[in-house]
């Protein structure tokens, strides 16, 4: 995480970045989930994306027994296209920095 720490020298409290590359959509909807417990829900950063981390979980379990096929992430409803639940899509966000 070399970029991580040259975020930290250049300023930024804190950074979130991952191991491995990931799947653009995967970090979307991470980052869409992370933003709204930060904002809305007034978590800290460590507990935001601890929650969008087991929100994310909790999609992988519920892909075993899907409602339906769908293309689109219905974040509203919190359903994950059954493609994006794999550990590797979520599993590799950490937190660096100021995790409050």
């Amino acid at each position: 995480m070399p970029a991580a720490r040259a975020c930290e020298v250049a300023g930024a409290r804190s950074v979130i970045a991952t191991l491995w590359p990931i799947n653009d959509e995967a970090t979307r909807i991470l980052m869409i989930r992370f933003y709204r417990n930060l904002w809305e829900r007034k978590m800290s950063k460590v507990e935001a994306l601890r929650d969008a981390q087991r929100w994310m979980l909790a999609g992988a379990r519920n892909a075993a027994h899907p409602r339906g096929s769908t293309s689109e992430v219905a974040l509203d409803d919190e359903e994950l296209p059954p493609r994006l639940v794999h550990p590797a899509f979520w599993a590799p966000f950490v937190l660096s920095g100021d995790w409050r």
